[in-house]
């Protein structure tokens, strides 16, 4: 854990831009990128982080299509959901599921 939310924010985006970069290539890596913004949005001390987590949670689903992985990344903002309480969270949650869904409604 990071004590300097400005580090935690700066880990999330690269993870999330990273997990991108992989789903596009389908790689297997994209999936421990999933795994960690998973506990990221789900967790996180900092509002931005989970804001940001979800974002690229949904850019890696939209980068993955219908493979598995972007499964995945659906499944743990579905989660995320069920985790946060916030409003701000849940906002950006419900839009990125929008997006995701409007693109593979098939997810």
């Amino acid at each position: 854990k990071h004590s300097n939310p400005r580090l935690r924010l700066y880990v999330a985006e690269s993870i999330g831009a990273r997990g991108v970069a992989l789903a596009r290539a389908r790689d297997a890596g994209a999936e421990a990128c999933i795994a960690a913004l998973r506990v990221a949005v789900r967790s996180s001390v900092d509002l931005e982080v989970r804001r940001s987590s979800a974002g690229a949670l949904g850019d890696i689903a939209l980068a993955c299509g219908g493979e598995a992985c972007g499964d995945r990344a659906v499944a743990a903002l579905e989660e995320a959901l069920r985790a946060n309480k916030e409003k701000e969270v849940i906002c950006a949650v419900v839009q990125t599921l929008g997006a995701v869904l409007g693109e593979h409604p098939e997810a």
